[in-house]
């Protein structure tokens, strides 16, 4: 919650700004509660299996609508030797590949109602993330 807000946006009318200076407003994303949870395997000596979980309750950003969502990510890593090379001693690497809302949920962040807001936010597509960070030379024997 805010109130007397200092804006730049000329796009706010004097009426917003009088009714804002002496009430408390909702801010743009603002949720009643948040609960995250999360979850991990390891089914081999390399391989590490992740889920976790987001779900925001009451996403009424100042706005005409309340929502809630959920948003699910599936992650696997996995380990491996990178062999030495002439002049560099052997290293590991973990190759990672994150899905971000995996079931394709459909939410809206907000409707573009709130004070300031031009226009709807809705929810980011299902998407995949590939990492493969290489550590330095490796500590203990494998």
């Amino acid at each position: 919650m805010a109130h007397d807000i200092d804006s730049q946006q000329f796009l706010i009318a004097n009426d917003e700004l009088a009714f804002i200076r002496t009430h408390d407003i909702h801010l743009a994303h603002e949720s009643e509660f948040t609960i995250p949870s999360g979850a991990f395997r390891t089914p081999g000596r390399t391989t590490r299996v992740y889920i976790d979980s987001s779900t925001v309750g009451g996403c009424g950003p100042g706005s005409r609508t309340s929502t809630s969502f959920r948003r699910i990510t599936r992650s696997t890593s996995a380990t491996a030797r990178v062999p030495p090379g002439q002049r560099r001693p052997a290293r590991r690497s973990r190759f990672r590949v994150d899905v971000v809302n995996v079931f394709d949920e459909r939410y809206v962040i907000r409707d573009g109602s709130g004070i300031g807001v031009g226009a709807p936010q809705s929810r980011a597509a299902p998407v995949v993330v590939c990492g493969v960070p290489v550590y330095g030379s490796e500590t203990r024997a494998e």
